[in-house]
């Protein structure tokens, strides 16, 4: 379901000004060695980054500009709602249940599935964009807390007991 390729051909076509744009693959799985050749083959060993399995997630988000969630297809995307709880912009592929968390252009940015000049104009447009980056995060960081928050769930189940309580008692 993950689409690590397109990711790859839309980093491989970002062409480096001063400081090139460097990608954290955070997780693991039988895919990790196709994809290590992949990079490789696209002439992006020093700039992909396979971290592996880690449990330190909150120190990793920290470090990043931008989230990426390269799919073919999503339900809920736990790793986007967990980067906008953290104050991180998203960027997504526009599959399955992405757009009922990310607003384009509003809490995170879409791109069509399966297009890598799509992705890599859309990461080029975020690393260049300090500010709207910010926008995105905070924007972001609002929505997953407010729906996915636990503050945000308890107002749901109180929310539901009393309506429930209110149609009972009719």
């Amino acid at each position: 379901i993950k689409d690590h390729a397109t990711l790859f051909q839309a980093m491989a076509r970002l062409q480096p000004n001063g400081s090139p744009a460097h990608l954290v693959v955070v997780g693991d799985g039988e895919e990790r060695p196709r994809l290590e050749g992949l990079a490789n083959r696209l002439g992006l060993g020093e700039r992909i980054h396979f971290l592996g399995w880690r449990a330190d997630l909150e120190t990793i988000l920290k470090e990043l500009d931008v989230v990426i969630c390269a799919s073919r297809n999503e339900g809920t995307p736990v790793a986007l709602i967990e980067a906008m709880a953290a104050g991180v912009s998203v960027l997504s592929t526009d599959v399955g249940g992405v757009a009922d968390l990310v607003a384009h252009g509003e809490t995170g940015w879409l791109v069509p599935p399966a297009d890598p000049p799509s992705m890599a104009r859309a990461i080029r447009h975020l690393l260049g964009d300090e500010a709207l980056r910010a926008r995105l995060a905070a924007a972001g960081r609002a929505v997953a807390l407010e729906r996915h928050g636990v503050e945000g769930l308890i107002r749901r189940v109180e929310a539901l007991y009393t309506a429930l309580t209110a149609a009972k008692s009719q």
